[in-house]
């Protein structure tokens, strides 16, 4: 009897310390038995049904072997055999990160998971999926909603993101210090914030992905303040709309944005303090104020894009100087195709500029001088200047097509330009000359002109009105920004 009683502790106490081994190891991570109720959770990629577990958060910090013995993870975390965390609901009811993954180097993946109701850790916010100091990390179809932050990843390298729904968060996907990371595929929607921000970071691709209906801007890349931190970068292919602003780059430098689909912003491309970027084949339309917007930045190249129906303008370079705006269309934009102020050297070739409201191509402004303009080779028809100089100085005004617009080009107290190898079709007026000096015309085809007296034509007056008014609003902000 008591042989029996003694055999029956001694299996009570292995099953105990069974029991306790898996849910009370020692490890760094949080709250991470997983419960054995299973639910159906919809895959919103292929509309098939999986099954997942119900999950409290996950923390690892260095020590996959113990989560893989907790029965957390599976895999050996080689290149091959990535560790794997997977099929998982965690809920955490609005404290705490959902997966808290730190100061890993070895080969991880994350998949199928739903990470819902992170918001605070202490005083600061949480995600949905947190990566610091990490490598070697893929987040493979994970949903992540309702959360302060969708996925966070801070110091991290060679990681992937792809394919993961981030809706209805506070912030969607946010990467600092981060290089070398593939975000590709995403669906980042509705957040409040930026969909997909990526602060101090170089050599990132993203791609293939849909972020629209955010608070802020689509997609955001911000270097350090001053310039550099934020370069060579790849946004393509990916579709930002109804955000406040599409894509954003401030101070960074030689990032390629090309393929993308930036409608019904505030503004679609915006470049400010940034250098050396290239902006090509992107489509940027019907946004509430500017396609295409560079402030403040040199030697930019904008390429064969798309900026029609703009309620303000298609492209708008400010303050920026050696730039390339070449093979654009800017077509049907309320006030210009193309508007440059305060800027120099920049050339503005083969582009298309129909059908805006004031001027297809506009240099210059009040108190707003810009020298050494290259306009070539453009195509500017039915707008109601087809080129319109102000204070525009020592620019070079060669070979473009102006058609049927009430005025061909239009010249006011702009100085030493050559106009050459123009052609004028079905104009109101072919050139006109105002308060201007030293301006050369040779060859222009058919077209003569008298030169004008200082009194402005009375059919011209509105729209020289209209000019004041646009530039005193521009030049208001301006003084706003330098308050602040």
């Amino acid at each position: 009897m008591t042989a029996k009683i003694q055999k029956g502790c001694i299996l009570t106490l292995f099953f105990l310390f069974t029991a306790l081994v898996n849910i009370t190891i020692v490890i760094n991570i949080i709250d991470s038995d997983i419960v054995s109720d299973k639910i159906k959770v919809r895959d919103f990629e292929n509309e098939d049904l999986k099954y997942s577990k119900i999950s409290s958060r996950i923390h690892i910090n260095n020590n996959w072997s113990d989560a893989k013995t907790a029965g957390i993870a599976t895999g050996s975390g080689t290149y091959n055999n990535s560790y794997v965390i997977e099929d998982l609901i965690i809920d955490n009811g609005g404290f705490g990160h959902g997966i808290l993954i730190e100061n890993s180097v070895v080969y991880f993946r994350i998949e199928n998971c739903t990470l819902l109701n992170s918001k605070w850790v202490g005083i600061g916010q949480a995600g949905g999926i947190t990566l610091r100091d990490v490598q070697n990390g893929q987040l493979i179809n994970n949903t992540s909603t309702y959360n302060s932050y969708g996925i966070n990843i801070e110091r991290g390298s060679n990681n992937e993101v792809l394919g993961n729904i981030v809706n209805d968060n506070l912030k969607g996907i946010y990467l600092s210090n981060s290089d070398n990371i593939n975000m590709i595929g995403n669906t980042v929607n509705n957040n409040n914030y930026d969909g997909i921000f990526l602060y101090n970071g170089n050599y990132n691709n993203i791609s293939g992905n849909k972020i629209n209906n955010n608070g802020y801007q689509g997609i955001s890349i911000d270097g350090l303040f001053g310039g550099g931190g934020g370069d060579y970068n790849t946004i393509t292919a990916n579709i930002a709309n109804n955000n406040s602003g599409g894509i954003f780059i401030r101070w960074s430098n030689n990032n390629t944005v090309s393929g993308n689909t930036a409608n019904n912003n505030n503004r679609g491309i915006i470049i400010i303090d940034s250098y050396y970027n290239t902006i090509t084949e992107n489509t940027a339309n019907i946004n509430t104020m500017i396609g295409i917007d560079l402030d403040n930045s040199d030697n930019i190249t904008i390429t064969e894009n798309t900026v029609n129906y703009n309620n303000n303008t298609g492209i708008k370079l400010d303050i920026s100087n050696y730039n390339t705006i070449l093979g654009n269309e800017a077509n049907d934009n309320l006030h210009f195709g193309i508007y440059v102020s305060f800027s120099d050297n920049n050339e503005i070739s083969g582009n298309e500029a129909n059908n805006n409201g004031l001027a297809g191509i506009f240099v210059g402004g009040i108190m707003m001088e810009s020298y050494y303009n290259t306009i070539s080779g453009n195509t500017l028809e039915n707008n109601f200047d087809g080129i319109f100089l102000w204070n525009s100085y020592n620019g070079i005004i060669s070979e473009n097509e102006i058609r049927n617009n009430l005025n061909g080009i239009e010249i006011f107290r702009s100085e030493d330009n050559i106009f050459s190898g123009n052609v004028f079709i079905g104009n109101n007026v072919c050139i006109i000359e105002v308060e201007s000096k030293g301006n050369k015309f040779n060859n222009n085809g058919s077209c003569t002109y008298g030169v004008k007296d200082s009194t402005i034509p009375g059919y011209n007056l509105s729209f020289l009105l209209a000019m004041f008014y646009i530039t005193s609003l521009i030049l208001l902000r301006k003084i706003k920004k330098v308050l602040r």
